[in-house]
């Protein structure tokens, strides 16, 4: 995944400043356009259908991290967002979030295109979101 200007200031902030950083929350987020560093795709609307973000911390049994040589997380097992019970369009990318409902964009990146129409859902694949830092 990409890294959002959000996260690369605060890190920026914290090894030049000592500005302290905190534990993240994270949460899952799927779009219909695909966002750059500076600029967030266009997310599903929460409350379309059943739409919400999805937690996706080292605590939640929902999918926790892997942590792969010391340098990578990823996910281990499938990241399910619920029948949507509305239409949302053709999803085309993955970002994540350190909040439920709006806050900061962490990272960002391409992903598997499917149409989403009432009644379907939306998998990301255990492995398939990877966070590395080299």
């Amino acid at each position: 995944m990409n890294t959002a200007d959000f996260l690369r200031n605060s890190l920026t902030s914290h090894f030049e400043l000592g500005t302290q950083l905190s534990k993240f929350s994270m949460f899952v987020a799927l779009t219909r356009t695909i966002g750059t560093e500076g600029t967030a795709g266009s997310e599903v609307t929460a409350g379309t259908g059943s739409y919400s973000r999805i937690s996706w911390n080292q605590d939640s049994s929902t999918a926790p991290f892997v942590e792969n040589s010391g340098t990578t997380l990823r996910n281990n097992g499938d990241i399910d967002f619920v029948s949507s019970g509305a239409d949302w369009g053709v999803i085309l990318g993955v970002e994540v979030f350190d909040a439920l409902v709006s806050g900061n964009r962490l990272f960002f990146t391409s992903a598997s295109t499917k149409t989403v129409t009432d009644g379907d859902t939306y998998r990301v694949p255990a492995s398939q979101l990877s966070i590395g830092f080299h």
